[in-house]
């Protein structure tokens, strides 16, 4: 019988003695996913500009 490859994630998962398995597999998915809506999202101007307007509107806040 062949193993999925999220058998293998999960295991992996739970071999990682310090964290929760969840909490790694959670981190893990948005780790992927920003990397690839940045990686996808390099050359597009407008989400360029939507991102730097989103941290400047962060940062006043943060800056409050």
């Amino acid at each position: 019988m062949t193993k999925h490859v999220d058998y293998f994630e999960k295991v992996d998962a739970i071999k990682v003695s310090s964290v929760c398995p969840i909490c790694y597999l959670v981190d893990r998915a948005v780790e992927n996913y920003i990397d690839s809506f940045l990686y996808e999202g390099i050359n597009d101007v407008g989400l360029r500009r939507d991102i730097k307007d989103s941290i400047r509107l962060l940062m006043g806040y943060a800056c409050s």
